[in-house]
Formats: C-alpha cells, structure tokens, sequence
C-alpha cells in the first residue's frame, strides 16, 4: 500500500471518535526553504506553497490532522545549463495539539508521518518518486468562535537515492494559515 494510501485510511479511522469532536479546516501559503543543497542551488533558496490541513479532535485537547503541500520550480542546473523543471508534493497525516495560553491564544504542536512525492524533469530525462518521512510543526493560534488564524513554523523531511546520487526532500518552512472550526 502507497504510504499516502495508508496516511487516508489512519485518518479516516480515527475521525469518528465521537458525536460532540471538533473538525477544524484551513488553508494558507508557507515559505519552504529546500532542504537539499543541489536542490537550492538549481531552483533558488526556496518558494512559498499553497497548504491545506484538516484536523478532527479525539479527546480534550488532542487532535487527528490531515494535511497537504505542493511546490514546484524551474531553474538550470548549474555547470551544465540544461533547463530543468521540479514539482514536490507532501500528505501528511499524523497528531496535533492544541493548548490555551491566555483568551483567544492558543499553541499548536504537530507531528506526523508524510508521504513526499517528487517529479523532475531535465536534459530529456525525468525522475519521479516518492519517500515516507517526517512533518512537525509548531502554531500560535488566534480563534474566534468559528474562525482563527495561525502562525507556524516546521519541517517536513524525506531522502531518497537515485543511483548512487542521494539527496533530500522537502524543507523548513513557516507559513500563515487561516481556518475555521466546526
């Protein structure tokens, strides 16, 4: 089974928990910074990506998230010149917290499993693939009743070897999210 296979169907099995849980949905844009060294020096430093997350909770507090990013670039490869094109996608799946600090703040801390699946394309050839790795993250939240908005920083993290060549996947990111809860 495909680990983003495998990421939908834990997330579905633990969403039911009970009649009275929260759903929480949002969605925003993160700068991701690339975590491989070729990667950055190919496609620039970093870029910002659309993300979305879901999150069901499961007891006080406690949370079951959902969540989804994608990026993609053009650049050279640099000595050689050959164009080249890269999309980088993550589903992760995995816990959450969520604790009040004082009114409408809240702190949020997730960690998780993630599928990261990559595309490249240059010089005629193309690669593809996916890796099973890593996403945490932490939040500030600032929620309404219904609404809220979140500030976090993360990673999400993977490595694979093509040949003998390895390299990483994903990066560090920070990103604002805006969301509501049900």
């Amino acid at each position: 089974m495909k680990p983003a296979a495998l990421l939908l169907v834990v997330f579905c099995a633990a969403a039911p928990a009970r009649a009275d849980d929260f759903f929480l949905l949002s969605a925003g844009a993160s700068y991701m910074k690339h975590a491989d060294a070729s990667y950055r020096a190919t496609y620039g430093r970093g870029a910002v990506q659309p993300e979305f997350e879901i999150g069901v909770r499961v007891s006080r507090g406690l949370y079951v998230m959902a969540g989804y990013g994608t990026i993609s670039g053009s650049g050279q490869i640099p000595d050689l010149g050959f164009d080249a094109r890269s999309t980088q996608s993550f589903l992760a799946g995995g816990l959450g917290f969520i604790h009040p600090i004082r009114g409408i703040l809240s702190f949020k801390l997730e960690a998780g499993l993630a599928d990261l699946m990559y595309t490249e394309d240059t010089a005629g050839f193309s690669f593809s693939g996916y890796k099973l790795g890593y996403q945490a993250e932490a939040g500030l939240l600032v929620s309404g009743k219904v609404v809220f908005t979140e500030l976090k920083v993360g990673i999400v993290a993977a490595s694979d070897t093509i040949g003998e060549v390895k390299f990483k996947l994903g990066g560090m990111r920070i990103g604002l999210m805006a969301g509501i809860r049900l």
